[in-house]
C-alpha cells in the first residue's frame, strides 16, 4: 500500500521557485518530487546536527570513564593549582 501523503501550502521566494523548477525540468520530475526529496534530505541533515553535540557528549563520557580506569581520580585540586601556577606567573612578569 502506498505511504499516506499530506497536503500543505508553502510560500516560496522567486529564486528557490525558479531553482525546483529547473531542477524538476532538467530531471524531468514534478516540482513537487523534488520538493519533496529536498526536505526529505534537509530533515536528515537538521536531525544528524541536533544529534551531533549528544554523540560527542557521550564520547567525552566514554573517554572521561577510559582515563579513570587507566589512571583513577587525580588526587590534587586542579583548580587551585592551576590558580596558583598564573599567580606565580603573573609575579615574575613584574
Amino acid at each position: 500500500m502506498a505511504e499516506r501523503r499530506y497536503r500543505t501550502n508553502i510560500v516560496l521566494e522567486p529564486k528557490q521557485r525558479r531553482t525546483l523548477t529547473q531542477l524538476a525540468d532538467r530531471e524531468g520530475r514534478a516540482v513537487a518530487d523534488v520538493l519533496r526529496q529536498v526536505v526529505r534530505l534537509g530533515l536528515v541533515q537538521m536531525q544528524s546536527q541536533t544529534q551531533r553535540p549528544q554523540r560527542a557528549l557521550e564520547r567525552l563520557a566514554r573517554l572521561r570513564a577510559r582515563v579513570y580506569r587507566e589512571h583513577g581520580l587525580y588526587p590534587g585540586n586542579l583548580l587551585a593549582e592551576t590558580r596558583s601556577e598564573r599567580e606565580r606567573q603573573i609575579a615574575n612578569m613584574l
